[in-house]
């Protein structure tokens, strides 16, 4: 199986670099990624594609795009930069953080995620699934591509979750867990499967130590 990285920015990106050494962690074929790349990567397939929207839409437009790509594997597994694979992994399950209506409830930002959040729920809801789970967990996760791009097209115009619409519509199942994105220096690390870094986070000395710690050797994907 294939790994996909939606990449919105160049530069030198050190989440990348240290998530392409913990791939080592996870059996996988070919890499590849998505919108932009790093003049330093090596031994991955570039699908190139300008980054001059929002986040959220220059992600999503990464992820449709290797979907679109025959090259790319008929499942494949999404990771992003700031995803890091902390253990041997046999496989990618799905996993997710419970009911989406008690996650909503104690949710304390009520800004544009808050609005997107509450679009996916009222889209869910209008297909029968009245407790949808809620996937957006900062851990990689595997998608078919047929079954994504017929959830996009039948989905077309509508703003929301591209994860947890897809697991829920395909009832993909999977285990309860707490996120592993660490926001703030002082966040006690206890993961031993996955971790994910904010932008504040990369870049603090004691967590670049860390991450150099964990993972020290470079990979065949970096000059």
């Amino acid at each position: 199986m294939d790994i996909v990285y939606p990449l919105r920015r160049a530069g030198h990106n050190r989440e990348l670099r240290y998530s392409l050494r913990s791939l080592v962690n996870l059996p996988h074929d070919s890499v590849f990624i998505a919108g932009e790349i790093q003049p330093w990567v090596r031994n991955v397939t570039h699908i190139s594609l300008p980054q001059r929207d929002t986040k959220y839409a220059n992600a999503r437009a990464n992820i449709l795009a290797a979907a679109r790509d025959e090259r790319v594997s008929d499942d494949f597994i999404l990771m992003n930069d700031d995803f890091y694979v902390l253990s041997p992994q046999e496989t990618v399950a799905p996993m997710h953080q419970g009911d989406m209506d008690a996650f909503m409830a104690t949710f304390p930002h009520r800004r544009a995620y808050w609005e997107l959040m509450v679009s996916t729920r009222e889209l869910l809801q209008s297909l029968g699934i009245t407790r949808p789970k809620f996937y957006e967990l900062h851990v990689p996760t595997v998608y078919n591509k047929r079954k994504l791009l017929e959830m996009v097209d039948r989905f077309d115009g509508r703003e929301y979750m591209m994860r947890t619409v897809y697991h829920n519509l395909y009832r993909s199942g999977g285990r309860k867990r707490d996120d592993v994105k660490k926001h703030k220096v002082g966040q006690e690390i206890t993961e031993t499967d996955y971790l994910s870094s904010s932008n504040a986070m990369i870049k603090r000395q004691s967590f670049k130590s860390y991450l150099h710690a964990r993972f020290p050797e470079r990979s065949v994907y970096e000059a």
